[in-house]
């Protein structure tokens, strides 16, 4: 089987994920920049990473046994959804990235991370 540029391309959003579950320790994401928030037409795959990263980092400190940890989490995940300009086309994305994250969390036994991801969830 011959890869070409476009099938490798296509192939880096999966190899990040990879890359990310084996264990290596993940870093404080950037904050979203203002491009991918106010976004007027669908997130590319680099932009889709993007937010992937950020709620993937953000999910799992909220689901963290350390309090300050999850209040950090919730408030940096609600902090996304109220950037100035943010608009529909992100926020349809970002929901996407983060509803199928939290809902282990819901779900869960601990009331107050649940109840931090539902507030979370109130904003997207």
């Amino acid at each position: 089987m011959r890869l070409n540029l476009r099938n490798t391309i296509a192939m880096l959003p999966i190899l990040a994920i990879c890359a990310s579950v084996t264990g290596a320790a993940q870093e404080r994401p950037e904050s979203l920049s203002l491009d991918i928030v106010s976004a007027s037409r669908n997130l590319n795959s680099s932009e889709q990473l993007q937010v992937d990263t950020f709620t993937r980092y953000w999910t799992e400190k909220l689901a963290n046994d350390d309090l300050s940890d999850s209040l950090e989490a919730r408030n940096e995940l609600v902090k996304a959804t109220q950037l100035p300009g943010t608009t529909g086309v992100f926020l349809r994305a970002y929901s996407q990235s983060i509803l199928e994250k939290i809902q282990p969390i819901v779900q869960g036994d601990d009331a107050m991370r649940a109840e931090n991801a539902m507030r979370v969830a109130a904003f997207i």
